[in-house]
């Protein structure tokens, strides 16, 4: 296009020259032979003219050279435009297709896909809604995420938001329980993501809600199933451990040594399965978020000194030291006793297997800046330091633990009944010399224990 345009302004040019030259001679004869004042000499006419027309071409030159710079900038400019042009075309085609492409995916979506303003307001929903809830999107569009939750669940977003709106970190994905039209409820997983615009600023979030109602059923049944297995295995497990230490008494009065070691074991068997098994049943309760506690007035010394006294024979079958340094007059403590009793047995039943033999284990009580601490401490290998943040993770064993009895459960189930407590777990450990749980509980009077 350029060079047509360039083409044509060389032609315009031939033309100019040859106007000018005919004018030049039409001007000559009227200056020679018309002009009223004597005639001027050919030559001094001829210069005149050669000067005027040679400024004259100059000129002219200078505007053509001009005019086609002009011109060749313009169709670039237009050449530019039009590429421009071109490819806004495209990225919009592009855009429309991707846009039309997540609707598609945004309707046709097997969950329910909800967008928000910061406040709960819902703004647009797919037709998931349809299935999971029985509302069409017409009827969601302008609702709060409130009228679609059960109170519990109410209660639990109240938690995140304040949480959020604290700067806490809160998890992505969680659970909830949706109800539906016809007020029956429906459990979820939700998936959340918050909405930002071109600045950074939060306008909102988007949460895909997925029926996990078949999964859920799945979880109530492992959990009734082991709840059946763990009562039919610990009945008679609790008659072997009863018969065993009427045995033992009986081997005592009769010095026989060699009968009482026997029977240490088999005790210490039974014990560890019987552990094993509640340990199970235990993580499948707080699974299917059905742990419940039942809360008393209790004193720690005496959940202790139970605890100790049904570890003496085995700590005895390891040859350790098992002492127990009591405080008196510590106030009561608000607990379920089954729990912590779970709780001081799973920490001294570990502290037992990693220490070594004429090592020593030590279970303490204290007060503590107003709560009361009970602690269980070894002089077994100790633990990394890098490996403490981990040690709470269900299935999760320390180095020193591997190719040791138990399934890495222990320790995540102390820490969730501590936490149903309202307390905290703090481990001490030193390789090499020894390592310390310890767990702080609210004396009664501060406390007020979650009881589900």
């Amino acid at each position: 296009m350029q060079m047509d345009v360039v083409a044509r302004l060389k032609r315009q040019r031939v033309r100019v020259f040859f106007i000018v030259a005919v004018n030049a001679a039409a001007l000559i004869t009227i200056v020679r032979f018309l002009s009223p004042v004597p005639p001027q000499p050919l030559w001094f006419v001829a210069l005149f003219w050669l000067t005027g027309q040679i400024i004259a071409a100059g000129i002219i030159r200078a505007v053509y050279a001009r005019f086609i710079y002009f011109a060749a900038e313009l169709e670039k400019t237009n050449l530019a435009l039009r590429a421009e042009i071109a490819d806004r075309e495209r990225i919009e085609a592009a855009l429309r297709e991707s846009e039309q492409r997540y609707r598609e995916l945004f309707e046709n979506a097997g969950d329910m896909i909800a967008i928000m303003t910061m406040d709960g307001t819902i703004t647009d929903v797919n037709r998931g809604a349809e299935t999971l809830v029985g509302t069409s999107p017409e009827e969601g569009v302008g609702k709060h995420f409130r009228e679609f939750l059960t109170p519990a669940a109410n209660a639990r977003m109240e938690e995140r938001f304040r949480r959020f709106y604290a700067g806490e970190e809160i998890p992505s994905v969680f659970e909830l329980e949706l109800v539906r039209k016809n007020d029956s409820v429906v459990p979820v997983e939700v998936r959340a993501r918050f909405i930002k615009d071109a600045q950074g600023n939060l306008t909102g979030f988007q949460t895909i809600h997925r029926d996990i109602s078949a999964r859920k059923a799945l979880e109530r049944q492992r959990a009734d199933f082991l709840a059946m297995l763990t009562h039919d295995i610990r009945n008679p497990l609790g008659v072997i451990l009863g018969y065993t230490e009427m045995l033992r008494d009986s081997a005592r009065e009769r010095a026989a040594q060699r009968d009482e070691n026997f029977l240490d074991r088999i005790e210490a068997s039974a014990l560890t399965v019987h552990a094993l098994v509640t340990n199970y049943l235990d993580l499948s309760k707080i699974e299917a978020g059905q742990l419940t506690l039942v809360p008393e007035s209790l004193a720690i010394n005496d959940i202790l000194g139970r605890v100790g006294k049904q570890y003496e024979s085995e700590a005895r079958r390891r040859q350790l030291t098992l002492q127990l340094r009591l405080q008196d007059g510590l106030p009561n403590i608000a607990g379920d006793p089954v729990a912590l009793e779970r709780v001081f047995a799973n920490l001294l039943y570990n502290a037992l297997k990693f220490t070594p033999g004429a090592g020593q284990v030590t279970i303490s009580s204290a007060r503590q800046n107003g709560a009361v601490v009970a602690s269980v401490a070894d002089t077994g290998p100790g633990i990394a330091p890098q490996e403490i943040p981990v040690l709470f993770e269900r299935y999760k064993q320390s180095q020193t633990s591997r190719n040791r009895e138990g399934a890495g459960l222990g320790l995540f189930i102390v820490k969730s009944l501590v936490d149903a407590h309202q307390g905290r777990i703090e481990v001490q450990s030193t390789p090499g010399t020894g390592t310390c749980f310890s767990v702080f509980l609210p004396a009664l009077a501060s406390v007020q224990l979650h009881k589900d």
